[in-house]
């Protein structure tokens, strides 16, 4: 249910709130190792979270909402430990998971009204306008005596990300946020939380470079429960200048080439692929210098992390 998330109101104690993530490491019972000691020091502002299907943003995504306890390592909101007391941490969070379930046959005004309570928003008119507030900026208010169950994915992702925000939090963690949003609801969400971060901390985890690479100030990407890589998206992205290359390859030969251990992606160009590599210099005749980017990047740790 969507309210394992719900977290109580923020309170403005500080706009210097800090995230440190100490040496976390996660090991489920007779699983493999999800995280492996990740330390993280992070500021106010957007701070995003890159990594692929299973390499552990999930699991610290929930760490650091108080759902599940490190099984080592620390963690402090503000200089409060997350793991002694997470109640304290609450009244300062907004979550919102990668997946959730709501309660049927309850309208999005209705439920979004039962959240705020939960929040600790108590006074009537003042939930009132913030409920009212939250789902025109989430472009929700004309389908607010809808039932959420009934929404589209795109506008159920809309509705949790406006439930994430109840409270005005210090702490906003979103994982996967983008998913099922059209063009245009993305470039909405991306607006409103690049306006929220003056002061908060909000962390966005993800796979899609693109949402990290338009948002985020500083960022780190995670293979298989490890930090292999962080900092600002142009200094991660200035150490590949000089080092890339691509080239255009006949499909008959892109087997070949692709398995190359310079070869990092291979992307497509008009309908036809074109590889890129990471070396000193030229690979061979016919490789012409690239401008690398933060996919780049995102790709050339995932390769020579393995």
């Amino acid at each position: 249910m969507l309210a394992e998330a719900v977290s109580a109101a923020a309170s403005h104690e500080s706009a210097d709130a800090m995230l440190v993530i100490d040496a976390v490491s996660k090991t489920y019972a007779k699983g493999p190792l999800a995280l492996d000691n990740v330390s993280l020091s992070i500021k106010p502002g957007l701070f995003g979270l890159l990594g692929p299907n299973g390499a552990g943003k999930s699991t610290l995504m929930r760490t650091l909402a108080t759902l599940q306890q490190p099984s080592s390592g620390s963690v402090h909101f503000d200089g409060v430990d997350v793991v002694a007391s997470p109640e304290t941490v609450r009244r300062s969070l907004g979550y919102l998971p990668q997946d959730f379930g709501v309660y049927p046959r309850i309208s999005a005004y209705r439920l979004l009204d039962h959240l705020a309570i939960l929040k600790g928003l108590t006074d009537k008119a003042q939930r009132r306008d913030e409920v009212d507030a939250l789902l025109h900026k989430t472009n929700l208010y004309a389908d607010r005596k809808r039932s959420v169950s009934t929404f589209s994915g795109g506008m159920r992702q809309r509705f949790g990300i406006a439930q994430a925000l109840l409270g005005d939090p210090r702490l906003v963690i979103v994982d996967e946020p983008t998913a099922g949003l059209d063009p245009a609801e993305r470039n909405r969400f991306h607006t409103l939380l690049a306006e929220l971060s003056r002061d908060k901390v909000i962390l966005l985890s993800t796979h899609i470079v693109d949402d990290v690479e338009e948002l985020c100030a500083e960022v780190a990407i995670l293979v298989r429960g490890r930090v292999t890589r962080a900092g600002a998206p142009a200094s991660l992205v200035d150490a590949l200048r000089g080092k890339l290359w691509s080239r255009r390859v006949p499909r008959a030969e892109l087997e070949a080439v692709a398995s190359d251990p310079r070869h990092i992606a291979t992307r497509l160009s008009a309908g036809e692929p074109v590889v890129r590599m990471v070396a000193d210099a030229a690979p061979d005749a016919g490789y012409e210098p690239a401008v690398p980017d933060l996919e780049d990047v995102y790709f050339h740790t995932l390769k020579t992390a393995q």
